[in-house]
């Protein structure tokens, strides 16, 4: 790192004893000065980041990108494998790029009315199994989470009631039981802010 500084220390004074006279303006401008090889970094390190889920009993470790919502005031994290794209007016869909049976719906929510909504969970897990469960596992946890679940013996659909007032969401899993995505999905989701 010290060599690397005073590589560029070097530069920057060789630039300025060429150019003192004819565009020592020019020289002193954050262009030439090679900010813009910090700034790089600077700006990767703010729209990446890593992250650390487990698939299937397997524990991974992967950069993040940051990525806006094409329609909705919000940005998250996406780990590589997965893509952001708009599913309907209001609706996201964060899918795995391979297989996107394997998704999280995300709606912001305008004013719920989260009786409403909690009563109507029931109705929309019903497909995949009368038997609805609030998972407690520490690595499925999002604060201020409501967690509703219904699987049969290939799917499982995960609902998250997230009551901030800041930012209150909906998010629909979708997880073939073969492929539990959910810790990286909820890794993804705890990442989400208004834009």
């Amino acid at each position: 790192s010290t060599e690397e500084t005073g590589g560029s220390n070097t530069e920057t004074e060789t630039e300025k004893e060429n150019e003192p006279g004819t565009e020592t303006p020019e020289t002193e401008t954050p262009d030439t000065e090679a900010p813009d090889a910090g700034e790089e970094p600077a700006g990767s390190d703010e729209m990446n980041k890593e992250m650390s889920y487990s698939i299937n009993g397997e524990t991974k470790t992967e950069t993040a990108t940051f990525t806006k919502s094409d329609e909705l005031a919000y940005g998250l994290y996406v780990l590589p494998a997965f893509e952001l794209s708009s599913e309907e007016p209001g609706k996201d869909k964060l899918s795995l790029a391979e297989n996107d049976a394997v998704s999280m719906r995300i709606e912001l929510l305008e004013s719920p009315d989260w009786n409403t909504l909690e009563n109507n969970v029931p109705l929309e897990l019903e497909y995949f199994g009368s038997d609805i469960t609030n998972p407690d596992d520490d690595n499925l946890q999002i604060d201020s989470a409501k967690i509703y679940e219904a699987s049969n013996a290939d799917e499982r659909v995960t609902i998250y009631l997230i009551q901030s007032e800041e930012m209150p969401l909906k998010l629909t899993m979708f997880t073939p039981v073969s492929q539990d995505y959910r810790e990286a999905f909820v890794q993804m989701a705890k990442t989400i802010t208004a834009k």
